[in-house]
């Protein structure tokens, strides 16, 4: 048994050994741990900064670099999405109706904000249509079968629907498919109480299927977005963030010294193969990244980085991330409108942009996190605990 202060519990670290006899870890999932929102408020701020970025469009400069890594920021949220869906079963399987429990979780958790979404940003295009083309009514993509298909959280299937009623919904349905998905590979992780082997299998199996995928379509996932977003792209994130769990305690052991080393060893692992004339490469670009992520989780987590604000823009990540995109347009649109703001002085934009763009979701975000999230995540246990005393 490894004793580990950054889980705040005890955690039996993984042995792929020939008896497989290793249990998987055990944590306390009530508990909230400090360093998954930290995480978390990292992972919004790097994509906010990528939004911020796009006045930068051409532009060489540093800051464009820096800015433009925060569109991995999505890859950090579902890295830390896997590693907190197994501190929730871990305490709760077994327990009687666990997966109606972790279904409603999971809904509660995400479809009301989402919902607030869907009505945000349709009449928000009605705004965008009249200042782009004149016309006083929604954009064309707001169709009943788009919109229907968001509202049950199957649009990462449907090319038209994908990304097109709520900016940036494309993680929100790849997340989702992930939440159907892994009862499956959380029983079979138990079942195996092999992860590193299991773990390769599984990565060879998303590999296969990114690549089938591709075949049966004519596309690759560099030239469309449709694919590369997809879960069958995005799953070998969450596989990887699953790995990352069950070795945790064996990585938060690790010297920070070690853990910078592997995050950048990581990092500049996927930036020099994103590009690359090889097969997949943006595929297995994320994969680097996603294992620069769990060494950051690890880093993290083995310094106890609490970071009060950076924490607290975790807690309010969902709510950020959703409406962020509305703020990004707003400001945007000032800067650009007429003689443009500060077009001559495209980093000085890009930061003005970032900073206002966080400041105004992070208030916002307290507000819908209170009136919105919370109330429904309250009514999602109390709808559990009657379901629970009617049984």
């Amino acid at each position: 048994m490894v004793q580990l202060t950054c889980l705040s519990s005890t955690v039996s670290a993984p042995a792929d050994d020939a008896s497989g006899s290793s249990p998987p870890p055990h944590v306390l999932a009530d508990k909230r741990y400090p360093w998954i929102d930290v995480l978390r408020g990292i992972a919004i701020l790097m994509v906010i900064a990528v939004h911020a970025s796009h006045g930068l469009k051409g532009s060489d400069s540093l800051l464009r670099t820096i800015f433009g890594f925060g569109g991995f920021g999505v890859q950090l949220f579902f890295v830390a999405s896997a590693m907190t869906l197994c501190m929730s079963l871990e305490n709760n399987y077994g327990k009687p109706r666990w997966l109606i429990k972790y279904a409603a979780r999971r809904y509660f958790r995400i479809a009301p904000m989402y919902y607030v979404g869907i009505v945000l940003y349709f009449f928000w295009s009605f705004a965008k249509n009249y200042t782009q083309n004149g016309l006083l009514g929604p954009l064309p993509q707001y169709t009943v079968t788009n919109v229907l298909t968001n509202v049950i959280f199957i649009h990462g299937f449907f090319p038209a629907a994908y990304n097109n009623i709520v900016p940036g919904g494309w993680s929100i349905g790849t997340e989702v498919a992930f939440y159907v998905l892994f009862p499956c590979l959380f029983l079979l992780y138990r079942t195996v109480k092999r992860p590193l082997l299991l773990s390769v299998f599984l990565l060879a199996g998303c590999y296969l299927l990114i690549s089938l995928v591709q075949w049966w379509l004519g596309q690759t996932i560099a030239g469309s977005d449709f694919l590369y977003f997809n879960i069958a792209n995005q799953l070998q994130v969450f596989i990887i963030g699953m790995l990352g769990f069950y070795y945790l305690p064996v990585i938060c052991r690790r010297h920070p010294v070690f853990l910078f080393l592997v995050i950048f060893l990581f990092g500049v692992l996927g930036y020099g193969v994103w590009e690359q004339p090889i097969h997949n490469a943006r595929f297995l670009a994320l994969a680097a990244y996603a294992g620069a992520f769990v060494g950051l989780a690890a880093l993290v987590a083995r310094m106890k980085l609490k970071g009060a604000w950076l924490g607290d823009i975790g807690r309010r990540s969902f709510s950020m991330y959703v409406v962020h995109f509305l703020f990004m347009n707003v400001i945007d649109y000032s800067f650009n409108h007429g003689s443009g703001l500060l077009t001559e002085y495209p980093n000085l934009k890009a930061l003005v942009h970032f900073g206002v763009a966080v400041l105004a979701t992070y208030r916002i975000a307290g507000l819908t996190k209170r009136w919105i999230e919370d109330p429904c995540i309250r009514l999602g246990a109390r709808f559990m605990k009657l379901r629970s005393g009617a049984q």
